[in-house]
């Protein structure tokens, strides 16, 4: 019981909450969103009041990448030593882009970048 009295789950972010986008020149969307693959959480004392840091790691990412493919991981860190981690997903398909797509992208780059 006192493991119940004196310590609380606590959910410092939910399940597919947006982490970070990332960019990708050769992927058609261009934007990949990160999300997160479950809950983010932690035991603390019921009366404890701590504050996280999040240092989020991205893998090598190779095209095309799966709906729900790992492709990172989220590490919840306090007072600079990591508590737990969660993996990191993407929530839809990502796709080589075709060459002509992708010449065309560094064309109008090109032209526009310097407007």
């Amino acid at each position: 019981d006192y493991g119940y009295a004196n310590v609380k789950m606590k959910v410092l972010k939910k399940k597919h909450d947006f982490i970070q986008s990332v960019s990708l020149s050769k992927a058609t969307p261009s934007r990949i969103a990160i999300y997160l693959k479950d809950n983010l959480s932690v035991m603390e004392e019921i009366d404890e009041s701590s504050s996280y840091e999040y240092e989020v790691e991205l893998e090598e990412l190779s095209l095309p990448i799966a709906k729900e493919s790992r492709v990172g991981v989220i590490k919840v860190l306090k007072n600079n030593k990591v508590i737990t981690t969660q993996d990191l997903i993407v929530l839809e398909d990502i796709s080589k882009i075709s060459f002509l797509s992708y010449f065309v992208q560094q064309f109008k780059n090109l032209f526009y970048g310097f407007v």
